[in-house]
């Protein structure tokens, strides 16, 4: 059996969202992206990420290209794995189109030198969530999401 990819370990992992429900960070990242960077329900999905080292930029120059950005501190994400102790950067650096960001990211509290992925809806690819397996490789296409689901799980729906 295959193992998972660094990538697709981060996109599985589970942490308590902003509803206080359990959810992975492919799911929450999907979730934001249907909905917007530019809307107030993409934003508080997506600013849940930067605790746990992840967030989104819109590309610099590019109208639509969004990019997944990943601290190389250490992630909880990565305890207790091959790639604990910010090694998960080592594997991220080697993505195609993958660089080193320039300037420090704040990432929740906490600031941290960054990898960049280019083109966050699909490169490289969002697998179907689940809890991390580092032995697994399966994945599957990236779910997608109607906007009954979409307005269910987003954080201000019961306001």
């Amino acid at each position: 059996m295959g193992r998972c990819t660094v990538f697709e370990h981060l996109m599985r992992w589970e942490f308590v969202d902003a509803t206080g429900d359990r959810e992975s960070v492919g799911r929450v990242l999907q979730l934001g992206l249907a909905c917007g960077l530019e809307t107030d329900a993409g934003r508080a999905f997506l600013v849940q990420l930067g605790p746990h080292g992840v967030r989104v930029e819109r590309r610099a120059g590019v109208e639509d290209q969004n990019e997944v950005v990943v601290a190389t501190m250490a992630l909880p994400a990565f305890d207790g794995t091959r790639w604990a102790g910010g090694r998960h950067a080592d594997v991220l650096r080697r993505f195609p189109g993958a660089w080193a960001v320039r300037r420090v990211r704040r990432f929740g509290d906490q600031s941290s030198r960054a990898i960049c992925l280019p083109g966050a809806e699909g490169h490289p690819p969002i697998r179907s969530a689940g809890p991390p397996d580092p032995e697994d490789d399966a994945g599957g296409d990236a779910p997608t999401f109607t906007a009954e689901e979409i307005d269910a799980f987003h954080p201000e729906a019961e306001a």
